[in-house]
């Protein structure tokens, strides 16, 4: 519409064609974003590209860009079932589950699922695309029982899971 008026008025709309591309790339990147009622706004937002975390309880994290790696070892052990949610840009994700425990993670991406054992054998999990290409995959990682933790990751990039022995 304001390039519909920016035309009558005899103005260019390169600008606001820009602004437009840029809104819409937004828009994608939030379809991407986890829509379970757990994902809250008060995430904490890293600002570098590198992101780290022992989570010891339920945690949220934001990440624009870069490899983040999360140790679930702390998170096992905490009482009740914890859950981890991610959302982020382009850029690796390593999740650290140690062998002993049962995790379940949910995924919504536009890549495979990784899964590697203690003895280094992986299992790829591929998923059907979505409209735009991304697909989610929900798997319970570790021996039979209830998941000791839950991990929520949205984001563009391959999702690694290492289960270590400790």
């Amino acid at each position: 519409m304001t390039v519909l008026i920016a035309g009558i008025a005899r103005r260019r709309s390169g600008f606001l064609i820009f602004l437009g591309l840029l809104l819409a790339a937004l828009t994608a990147l939030a379809a991407l974003l986890p829509t379970s009622p757990g994902v809250r706004l008060d995430a904490g937002v890293t600002p570098g590209r590198t992101l780290s975390v022992t989570p010891a309880g339920n945690a949220n994290y934001l990440q624009a860009l870069g490899d983040t790696t999360i140790d679930l070892t702390k998170a096992v052990t905490a009482a009740g079932t914890p859950v981890v949610n991610l959302a982020k840009g382009p850029g690796p994700t390593t999740v650290i589950v140690p062998a002993d425990a049962t995790v379940r993670v949910e995924t919504a991406t536009v890549s495979a699922v990784t899964v590697t054992d203690p003895s280094g054998a992986e299992q790829v999990h591929r998923c059907d695309g979505g409209l735009f290409g991304g697909c989610a995959t929900d798997l319970v990682v570790g021996p039979s029982g209830p998941p000791e933790a839950v991990v929520r990751v949205a984001q563009i990039d391959a999702v690694h899971i290492e289960r270590v022995q400790q």
